[in-house]
Protein backbone atom coordinates (compact mmCIF):
# COMPACT_ATOMS: atom_id res chain seq x y z
CA UNK A 1 0.00 0.00 0.00
CA UNK A 2 1.85 3.13 -0.75
CA UNK A 3 1.64 6.04 1.84
CA UNK A 4 -1.04 8.43 0.38
CA UNK A 5 -3.02 5.22 0.39
CA UNK A 6 -2.38 4.07 4.04
CA UNK A 7 -3.37 8.20 5.26
CA UNK A 8 -6.66 7.69 3.14
CA UNK A 9 -7.24 4.51 5.39
CA UNK A 10 -5.95 5.75 8.71
CA UNK A 11 -6.83 10.02 8.81
CA UNK A 12 -10.00 9.58 10.16
CA UNK A 13 -8.25 8.57 13.52
CA UNK A 14 -6.05 11.32 14.15
CA UNK A 15 -7.29 14.23 16.15
CA UNK A 16 -6.33 17.45 17.06
CA UNK A 17 -6.01 18.78 20.61
CA UNK A 18 -6.52 22.62 20.90
CA UNK A 19 -6.65 24.48 24.28
CA UNK A 20 -8.64 27.93 24.17
CA UNK A 21 -8.98 30.84 26.77
CA UNK A 22 -11.95 32.27 27.71
CA UNK A 23 -12.25 34.45 24.62
CA UNK A 24 -11.85 30.96 22.01
CA UNK A 25 -8.28 31.84 21.27
CA UNK A 26 -5.81 29.12 20.80
CA UNK A 27 -3.29 28.89 23.69
CA UNK A 28 -1.78 25.72 22.54
CA UNK A 29 -2.23 21.95 21.97
CA UNK A 30 -0.67 18.62 20.56
CA UNK A 31 -2.39 15.76 18.93
CA UNK A 32 -4.12 12.24 19.61
CA UNK A 33 -5.31 9.40 18.12
CA UNK A 34 -7.92 6.42 18.53
CA UNK A 35 -6.74 2.87 19.46
CA UNK A 36 -9.55 0.40 21.21
CA UNK A 37 -11.85 3.34 21.40
CA UNK A 38 -9.84 5.28 23.19
CA UNK A 39 -7.70 8.76 22.45
CA UNK A 40 -4.14 8.45 22.69
CA UNK A 41 -2.25 11.02 23.51
CA UNK A 42 0.85 12.66 25.32
CA UNK A 43 0.74 13.12 29.16
CA UNK A 44 2.75 16.64 28.74
CA UNK A 45 -0.31 17.14 25.98
CA UNK A 46 -3.26 16.53 28.17
CA UNK A 47 -1.97 18.12 31.66
CA UNK A 48 -0.48 21.25 30.15
CA UNK A 49 -2.38 24.71 30.01
CA UNK A 50 -4.36 23.85 32.96
CA UNK A 51 -5.44 27.81 32.63
CA UNK A 52 -7.22 26.97 29.82
CA UNK A 53 -11.25 27.31 29.86
CA UNK A 54 -12.12 24.85 27.09
CA UNK A 55 -10.40 22.28 24.59
CA UNK A 56 -11.23 21.39 21.57
CA UNK A 57 -11.13 18.02 19.53
CA UNK A 58 -11.76 17.50 15.69
CA UNK A 59 -10.61 15.38 12.53
CA UNK A 60 -9.40 17.62 9.27
CA UNK A 61 -12.31 16.59 8.08
CA UNK A 62 -14.73 18.60 10.06
CA UNK A 63 -15.02 22.26 9.03
CA UNK A 64 -12.53 24.69 10.50
CA UNK A 65 -14.98 25.74 13.04
CA UNK A 66 -16.77 22.69 13.94
CA UNK A 67 -15.21 20.88 17.36
CA UNK A 68 -15.96 18.88 19.78
CA UNK A 69 -16.09 21.26 23.10
CA UNK A 70 -15.31 20.17 26.11
CA UNK A 71 -14.64 22.50 29.61
CA UNK A 72 -10.89 22.09 30.91
CA UNK A 73 -12.14 20.00 33.69
CA UNK A 74 -14.26 17.87 31.48
CA UNK A 75 -11.57 17.15 29.50
CA UNK A 76 -9.50 15.99 32.73
CA UNK A 77 -11.79 13.99 34.17
CA UNK A 78 -11.92 12.21 31.05
CA UNK A 79 -8.68 10.48 31.85
CA UNK A 80 -8.73 6.45 31.79
CA UNK A 81 -4.59 6.06 33.07
CA UNK A 82 -1.56 7.66 31.95
CA UNK A 83 2.29 7.93 32.91
CA UNK A 84 4.91 11.08 33.30
CA UNK A 85 7.49 8.56 32.57
CA UNK A 86 6.38 7.07 29.19
CA UNK A 87 4.42 10.87 28.99
CA UNK A 88 1.37 8.88 27.63
CA UNK A 89 -2.46 10.11 28.62
CA UNK A 90 -5.36 7.31 27.55
CA UNK A 91 -8.74 9.25 27.36
CA UNK A 92 -12.17 7.96 26.72
CA UNK A 93 -14.52 10.14 24.83
CA UNK A 94 -16.52 8.38 22.86
CA UNK A 95 -18.21 11.69 21.67
CA UNK A 96 -15.36 12.11 18.80
CA UNK A 97 -15.60 8.16 18.07
CA UNK A 98 -19.13 8.92 16.28
CA UNK A 99 -18.06 9.00 12.25
CA UNK A 100 -14.56 8.28 12.68
CA UNK A 101 -13.85 5.49 11.22
CA UNK A 102 -10.70 4.27 12.47
CA UNK A 103 -9.28 2.58 15.13
CA UNK A 104 -5.27 2.73 14.88
CA UNK A 105 -3.50 -1.22 16.02
CA UNK A 106 -0.61 -0.60 18.58
CA UNK A 107 2.09 -3.25 17.95
CA UNK A 108 5.53 -3.40 20.07
CA UNK A 109 8.09 -2.26 17.73
CA UNK A 110 10.73 -5.75 18.23
CA UNK A 111 10.75 -6.70 14.82
CA UNK A 112 11.56 -2.52 13.39
CA UNK A 113 15.16 -2.26 12.58
CA UNK A 114 17.35 1.32 11.93
CA UNK A 115 16.43 2.52 8.33
CA UNK A 116 13.05 1.42 8.52
CA UNK A 117 10.64 3.92 6.83
CA UNK A 118 7.88 5.40 9.31
CA UNK A 119 5.65 8.01 8.58
CA UNK A 120 3.82 10.12 11.71
CA UNK A 121 0.59 12.08 11.52
CA UNK A 122 -0.45 15.43 13.58
CA UNK A 123 -1.26 19.11 13.77
CA UNK A 124 1.99 20.51 14.18
CA UNK A 125 2.35 24.51 14.66
CA UNK A 126 -1.39 24.46 15.75
CA UNK A 127 -2.62 24.54 12.47
CA UNK A 128 -5.78 22.88 11.08
CA UNK A 129 -4.69 21.00 8.86
CA UNK A 130 -3.25 16.98 8.98
CA UNK A 131 0.36 17.10 7.80
CA UNK A 132 2.07 13.83 7.36
CA UNK A 133 6.34 13.52 7.09
CA UNK A 134 8.03 10.92 7.06
CA UNK A 135 11.59 9.43 7.49
CA UNK A 136 13.56 6.21 8.69
CA UNK A 137 14.24 5.26 12.59
CA UNK A 138 17.61 6.81 13.52
CA UNK A 139 17.93 4.61 16.31
CA UNK A 140 16.91 2.71 19.11
CA UNK A 141 18.20 3.11 22.88
CA UNK A 142 16.76 3.56 26.53
CA UNK A 143 16.58 6.39 28.07
CA UNK A 144 16.18 5.03 32.22
CA UNK A 145 12.84 3.15 31.90
CA UNK A 146 11.23 4.52 28.39
CA UNK A 147 12.36 2.34 24.96
CA UNK A 148 13.14 5.45 22.66
CA UNK A 149 12.83 5.75 18.92
CA UNK A 150 14.43 8.42 17.60
CA UNK A 151 13.44 9.12 13.86
CA UNK A 152 14.79 11.50 11.25
CA UNK A 153 11.81 13.08 10.09
CA UNK A 154 10.38 16.91 10.58
CA UNK A 155 8.76 17.42 14.09
CA UNK A 156 7.34 20.43 15.68
CA UNK A 157 5.47 21.98 18.30
CA UNK A 158 1.60 20.38 17.67
CA UNK A 159 3.09 16.69 16.66
CA UNK A 160 3.13 15.57 20.22
CA UNK A 161 0.71 12.70 20.79
CA UNK A 162 0.45 11.99 17.12
CA UNK A 163 0.63 8.15 15.92
CA UNK A 164 4.69 7.25 14.56
CA UNK A 165 3.35 4.14 12.44
CA UNK A 166 4.45 1.95 8.98
CA UNK A 167 3.76 3.77 6.04
CA UNK A 168 2.76 0.80 4.55
CA UNK A 169 0.38 -0.65 6.96
CA UNK A 170 -0.70 2.17 9.13
CA UNK A 171 0.33 -0.03 12.26
CA UNK A 172 1.08 2.56 14.85
CA UNK A 173 4.08 1.39 17.08
CA UNK A 174 5.04 4.60 18.78
CA UNK A 175 4.01 8.06 20.27
CA UNK A 176 5.25 10.65 18.75
CA UNK A 177 6.94 12.77 21.85
CA UNK A 178 9.36 15.89 21.39
CA UNK A 179 11.83 17.44 19.09
CA UNK A 180 15.51 18.00 19.62
CA UNK A 181 17.57 20.29 17.82
CA UNK A 182 21.41 21.28 17.87
CA UNK A 183 20.67 24.45 19.05
CA UNK A 184 18.92 23.70 21.90
CA UNK A 185 21.90 24.73 24.16
CA UNK A 186 22.68 27.92 22.43
CA UNK A 187 19.11 28.71 22.72
CA UNK A 188 19.21 27.97 26.59
CA UNK A 189 22.45 30.38 26.80
CA UNK A 190 21.36 33.11 25.43
CA UNK A 191 17.84 33.08 27.08
CA UNK A 192 19.97 32.96 30.23
CA UNK A 193 22.00 35.92 29.12
CA UNK A 194 19.01 37.91 28.27
CA UNK A 195 17.19 36.93 31.35
CA UNK A 196 20.33 38.13 33.07
CA UNK A 197 19.84 41.46 31.47
CA UNK A 198 16.41 42.02 32.47
CA UNK A 199 17.50 41.33 36.29
CA UNK A 200 20.08 43.54 36.40
CA UNK A 201 18.09 46.34 34.98
CA UNK A 202 15.04 45.81 37.31
CA UNK A 203 17.43 45.98 40.08
CA UNK A 204 18.89 49.55 38.95
CA UNK A 205 15.43 50.15 39.14
CA UNK A 206 13.62 53.16 37.12
CA UNK A 207 14.68 57.38 37.25
CA UNK A 208 16.75 57.93 34.32
CA UNK A 209 14.31 59.71 32.18
CA UNK A 210 14.81 61.04 28.71
CA UNK A 211 11.73 63.26 27.29
CA UNK A 212 9.29 60.69 28.48
CA UNK A 213 10.89 57.51 28.21
CA UNK A 214 12.43 55.55 31.49
CA UNK A 215 15.37 54.22 30.02
CA UNK A 216 15.35 51.16 32.29
CA UNK A 217 11.61 50.02 31.60
CA UNK A 218 12.70 50.36 28.01
CA UNK A 219 15.07 48.33 28.09
CA UNK A 220 12.98 45.59 30.32
CA UNK A 221 10.34 45.64 27.70
CA UNK A 222 12.70 45.53 24.63
CA UNK A 223 14.69 41.83 26.19
CA UNK A 224 11.33 40.77 27.19
CA UNK A 225 10.29 41.21 23.17
CA UNK A 226 13.49 39.19 22.61
CA UNK A 227 12.69 36.57 25.01
CA UNK A 228 8.68 36.28 23.15
CA UNK A 229 10.67 36.21 19.58
CA UNK A 230 13.33 33.58 20.65
CA UNK A 231 10.46 31.02 22.47
CA UNK A 232 9.19 31.54 19.01
CA UNK A 233 12.27 30.63 16.87
CA UNK A 234 12.86 27.82 18.88
CA UNK A 235 9.74 26.47 18.57
CA UNK A 236 9.95 26.56 14.98
CA UNK A 237 13.23 25.46 14.64
CA UNK A 238 14.00 22.17 12.85
CA UNK A 239 16.47 20.22 11.99
CA UNK A 240 14.62 16.22 11.50
CA UNK A 241 15.11 14.93 14.63
CA UNK A 242 12.30 13.84 16.26
CA UNK A 243 11.72 11.14 19.41
CA UNK A 244 9.15 8.51 19.54
CA UNK A 245 8.13 6.12 22.85
CA UNK A 246 7.76 3.17 21.71
CA UNK A 247 4.10 1.58 21.87
CA UNK A 248 4.93 -1.01 24.37
CA UNK A 249 4.41 1.54 27.31
CA UNK A 250 0.73 2.47 26.40
CA UNK A 251 0.19 -2.04 25.30
CA UNK A 252 0.79 -2.84 28.66
CA UNK A 253 -1.97 -0.30 30.61
CA UNK A 254 -5.02 -3.33 31.38
CA UNK A 255 -7.58 -1.48 29.25
CA UNK A 256 -5.30 -1.80 25.73
CA UNK A 257 -5.62 -5.35 26.28
CA UNK A 258 -9.29 -6.35 25.19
Amino acid sequence: MSLADTIAKVRSGVFQIAFANANDEKIGGGSGFLANDFLITNNHVYAGHLEAHRVWLRRDDMPPNEFCVFSREDFTERLVTGSQTYDYAVLKVPEICQNADHRFTLEVPATRRIGDAIALLGFPLEHDNLTCHQGIISSFYQSDLVSVIQIDASVNAGNSGGPLIDPATGVAFGIVTRKATGLSQLFAQLRNSIQSNIAVAQAAGGGIVIGDVDLVQSIVVSQNQMLATLAEIERQANVGIGYAFSAEHILAEPCMQG
